[in-house]
């Protein structure tokens, strides 16, 4: 009975030693992911004062915007000539879990609402960008148009685009973001650019522009691999 009772003990042990060292790594696994993550939220790369003929005007990322993505770094600004609509771009560390928000739940859900989704190459005929568009209508004044570009970009190059990112609540995306940023070390920049219409404007050739500034804000943080 005592030599038993001795076994049950030593098999306890062993279960409880398993379980310990089960939870140091697991402690230290987030530790390392947390870590590394953090780390790649600091890479934000900085906006050419000049692209497509068009001068930037930079200005600070609305500080609402930063609050609702979980505080990232953020850089902002508009492209612009005289005599035409300004394209607006905003870029966001993508590090963490929270700075991923789908368009479609903020602007589609206050004063815009969303007419449609889809996405589109940029690249003109370049090694591929798809990135997705995405159109709204101001819900008062419909004359009030917006057409957005968004995507993600890797320090790599590497692009997405998919829906199922916004917010990360698709587990698969979560463990895909957090492999490539932990054992990569591949950070991510978040990317919007977008172009306002008033009525007034041929949306085709405001459009135009806003995708020849885009596919140049894609090549540029290509060439920063």
């Amino acid at each position: 009975m005592r030599l038993k009772r001795q076994k049950n003990f030593t098999g306890e042990r062993g279960r409880i030693r398993v379980a310990m060292v089960f939870l140091v790594l697991l402690v230290t696994l987030l530790y390392l992911t947390s870590y590394r993550m953090a780390a790649a939220s600091t890479w934000l790369p900085t906006m050419p004062t000049s692209l497509d003929g068009m001068t930037l005007q930079p200005h600070p990322v609305d500080q609402n915007t930063l609050i609702m993505l979980g505080n990232p770094k953020g850089t902002a600004g508009a492209y612009g000539v005289p005599d035409a609509r300004p394209i607006e771009v905003t870029m966001v560390t993508g590090g963490m879990f929270e700075n991923y928000h789908d368009p479609t739940a903020c602007v589609g859900q206050g004063q815009f609402e969303t007419l449609g989704i889809s996405t589109v190459d940029i690249a003109a005929g370049q090694e591929k960008a798809i990135v997705r568009r995405l159109s709204f209508r101001h819900r008062e004044n419909p004359d009030i148009r917006m057409v957005m570009y968004y995507w993600q970009q890797r320090k790599s190059g590497s692009i997405d685009y998919r829906a199922r990112m916004g917010n990360f609540r698709d587990m698969p995306a979560r463990v895909e973001h957090g492999w490539s940023t932990l054992l990569n070390h591949d950070p991510t920049v978040i990317v919007r650019t977008y172009v306002m219409f008033d009525g007034r404007s041929v949306e085709a050739v405001e459009e135009a522009k806003l995708a020849g500034i885009s596919a140049a804000i894609v090549a540029q943080l290509r060439l920063r691999q």
